[in-house]
């Protein structure tokens, strides 16, 4: 039976007091908790984003191995390896199937696993759901562990990808971590917060890589590197065991068949509302966002693995660095900034043409400075759309039907995180097995191109006065 959903209890506690205080009678500092649970979340993000590359690596390794090729690394290995290159581009083809496979286990399900376990949350609190989050890494790290130290074959990894995945994977992490810092932080100091959570996760992310690819050159040792992710991942275990130490912040509820119901009808709203085409249009044109910018990291380190480049994993753990941290610490302030003096559209343009001037000298870079620095430098905007696409959305539904509206982006932006990730590493694996592997990027560059089209017209669209904002 359905419900209305003003008359579901959302409320996790007081917007000016915090639950753990307000519910609790708690004492606790509100930032302590915040710094608590970002112990916790670097613990989860380091697997996540050392097994990034490292996974790459390790499978590239192995089905050189079986194949009897010596892998060349450094400058000019690959104009002197004596293997042929059909012999290298063979190799390559298998590590991108591979990692095909991967992503539709470790990415693709959390689509379809997310967002129960987010509805889920609300009613059994947000601890399970965390552990539940810390059991999927410690099982696919200690995988990963395992094959290694046996030698036995790389595919046996998926079956810890799968597990990973059905427990929520790398989205139900992020869904998770907003849920419980809007819970726990007052509303006056809330953006303060997720930025932070923001800034850390992506940090750790692409600073994971280059430490453990350092480690990777200097070791030699695949069983010690991922020996560093698995006990990362059995610590955020055991962080979460003492309950009061990461605290719970909902109180309990009962299942109610009533609110799954609720739901789906907020979400039905979102499209029978008076802005709902430009609702469609803007999620639309975040997908293809999504759909080209989540999975270009994958794609560039088996761009960059392969001929011509052939990167040392030291280098790819700088390309890495040079890409991502640069871009997540200081896009919140680009945004702040350019939005003092411009539209929020025109960030949207500018981050387009840095993404196509990043695929555009990809495709045509025959260095690794060029590759790595000056690819990089232009595709400093590139992304910064992503949470402007989320501003303007979130100005066309009234407050009541937030709610909706989140579970809503939730599985739109899983679903094109995800399919970026398969796509392109099955797009890249035919390319570089007709020789075609540029072509990639010029392909993106033009997808990219696309999205201007009804941006502009939304843009033109837009009524003079604006809209009301209906957010609080």
């Amino acid at each position: 039976m359905g419900i209305d959903m003003e008359s579901v209890d959302t409320t996790t506690g007081s917007e000016d007091k915090p639950l753990l205080e307000a519910e609790k009678g708690n004492q606790r500092f509100p930032w302590v908790s915040l710094a608590i649970f970002l112990v916790l979340q670097i613990l989860i993000a380091v697997p996540e984003g050392m097994l990034q590359t490292l996974s790459v690596q390790f499978a590239r390794s192995a089905f050189a191995s079986e194949r009897n090729v010596t892998l060349p690394v450094g400058v000019n290995a690959c104009a002197t390896s004596p293997h042929e290159s059909s012999e290298l581009a063979d190799v390559q083809a298998a590590v991108a199937l591979f990692a095909t496979y991967q992503s539709c286990l470790k990415d693709f399900i959390p689509v379809l696993t997310a967002l129960p376990l987010i509805a889920l949350a609300d009613f059994t609190g947000r601890r399970p759901v965390l552990l539940l989050i810390c059991l999927g890494g410690l099982v696919v790290t200690t995988g990963f562990l395992i094959v290694s130290f046996f030698e036995i074959s790389v595919y046996y990894t998926l079956v810890g990808s799968a597990v990973f995945g059905v427990c929520g994977g790398f989205i139900l992490l992020n869904s998770i971590s907003m849920l419980y810092v809007t819970d726990i932080v007052p509303k006056e100091h809330r953006g303060v917060a997720l930025a932070m959570i923001y800034a850390f996760e992506n940090v750790v992310i692409y600073l994971g890589p280059l430490v453990i690819n350092v480690l990777l050159e200097a070791l030699s040792s695949y069983t010690i590197c991922f020996l560093i992710p698995a006990c990362s991942a059995l610590l955020a275990c055991l962080w979460m065991l003492p309950p009061d130490l990461v605290q719970e912040s909902v109180k309990k509820q009962p299942l109610d068949l009533g609110v799954a119901s609720g739901i789906g009808h907020g979400i039905c709203r979102l499209f029978t509302d008076t802005f709902s085409v430009r609702l469609v249009v803007l999620l639309a044109c975040d997908s293809v966002v999504n759909l080209l910018v989540e999975g270009f990291d994958n794609t560039m380190s088996l761009y960059g693995l392969g001929e011509p480049f052939c990167w040392s994993p030291t280098l790819l753990g700088v390309f890495s660095v040079v890409h991502g941290v640069p871009h997540s610490l200081a896009a919140p302030l680009i945004v702040w900034v350019i939005e003092l003096f411009l539209s929020d559209y025109w960030l949207i343009y500018i981050s387009i043409l840095s993404s196509i001037a990043q695929f555009l000298l990809t495709a045509v870079a025959t260095s690794n400075e060029v590759l790595i620095y000056g690819a990089s430098l232009v595709g400093i905007f590139a992304g910064v759309s992503q949470p402007v696409f989320v501003s303007l959305i979130t100005r066309l539904v009234d407050t009541k039907f937030h709610g909706a509206l989140f579970s809503m982006y939730s599985l739109v932006y899983g679903a094109s995180t995800t399919f970026s990730l398969i796509l392109q590493s099955a797009a890249y694996s035919f390319t570089v097995s007709a020789g075609l592997n540029v072509v990639i990027f010029y392909a993106m560059a033009s997808l990219s191109a696309l999205v201007l089209v009804p941006t502009i017209c939304m843009h033109i669209l837009e009524p003079k006065d604006g809209f009301d904002d209906k957010s609080p």
